[in-house]
């Protein structure tokens, strides 16, 4: 949090005030509460993401590309495109958040792998949608209300590239329907 009087001033001279103060007064009385000052200034004045003290270190490094799921449902048709399918409020309808559902499918096909004695990132296709749709019916198991008959996961790769910028792909990877 900034406060608005030091977001508008530089304020790495209190910073190194701080530092010092903190450390002529740790070394003079011997009391561990003037590390705080200490390990306070240092972070204001990191920049970057330094892991340690970055404000969210699990972001501090990202792929360059990542992916996520959501469930949704189509109108007509047997085969749905991505631009067809509305996504699902799934906690509302299973209980079950999205990012959980990424979570059992991701541990899913990782057992398979295992199973199969493969990396998850060689499973077959076939494969991989077996276990799709088993979370599918997994889902329509744990429902809270009615879902419909129509139901779809679709996953979104997201992706950098250095001119074109971020871009996502969405793909339907199982359904289900009547």
């Amino acid at each position: 949090m900034n406060l608005p009087i030091l977001a508008a001033a530089n304020v790495s001279w209190l910073c190194y005030i701080a530092i010092v103060a903190s450390v002529f007064f740790g070394f003079r009385y011997r009391h561990s509460f003037f590390v705080l000052p200490f390990v306070v200034a240092i972070s204001l004045l990191a920049k970057d993401d330094f892991y340690p003290l970055s404000y969210f270190p699990m972001y501090s490094d990202p792929d360059e590309s990542e992916n996520y799921f959501y469930i949704g449902t189509w109108e007509e048709g047997t085969d749905p495109k991505p631009a067809d399918i509305k996504a699902l409020p799934v906690r509302h309808l299973t209980g079950i958040t999205a990012p959980k559902v990424k979570k059992m499918q991701k541990a899913w096909i990782r057992e398979r792998a295992d199973e199969l004695g493969t990396k998850d990132t060689k499973l077959p296709q076939e494969e991989r949608v077996k276990k799709w749709l088993e979370l599918l019916d997994y889902l329509r198991e744990h429902k809270r209300s009615e879902l419909p008959e129509r139901l779809a996961l679709v996953e979104v790769w997201i992706e950098y590239d250095k001119e074109l910028g971020y871009r996502e792909t969405p793909e339907v990877v199982a359904v289900q329907h009547p």
